[in-house]
């Protein structure tokens, strides 16, 4: 019997590669991200030991007043900004997810042709087996017949 060769193997292994790398690529992202909400958490947790810093004030002066609203201010902006760095990796992660899914389906589809060629040649092998079968019998058939004449 004749071993399978699917012709298009060679494009299923690309696509497999290529969907694990783009799957590792989603990963790191979605790794970015929870670093930058980890940032963020640090960040707010800075502002609330601020606030209990004034809180713990009973007076203070026009200086500490300054320092305190220009840290606050810092704070704000660094959490906006990182705020942006998330939603620009979450961009990035429905983009990269997009991808992803893009190359599964292509690979299933692919796999699925893979199949249906596999079945159509174990169909086609069995079919030139019975017909050698059925040739090996009739032979048969015909020398038992001569051989009683």
């Amino acid at each position: 019997m004749a071993k399978f060769k699917y012709k298009f193997e060679r494009l299923l292994n690309i696509k497999e590669i290529e969907e694990k790398k783009e799957y590792s690529e989603l990963v790191r992202i979605r790794e970015a991200i929870k670093i930058k909400i980890g940032e963020k958490e640090e960040v707010n947790k800075k502002v609330i030991e601020l606030e209990n810093n004034i809180e713990k004030l009973e007076v203070f002066s026009v200086d500490q007043m300054k320092y305190y609203n220009s840290r606050f201010v810092e704070l704000d902006n660094e959490i906006e900004k990182i705020q942006k760095n998330i939603e620009k990796l979450q961009d990035n992660e429905k983009v990269q997810n997009e991808k992803v899914i893009e190359i599964s389906k292509k690979k299933k589809i692919l796999e699925k042709l893979k199949e249906k060629h596999r079945l159509a040649f174990n169909k086609e092998e069995e079919r030139k087996l019975n017909k050698v079968l059925d040739e090996l019998g009739t032979r048969g058939f015909i020398r038992k017949g001569r051989g009683s004449l």
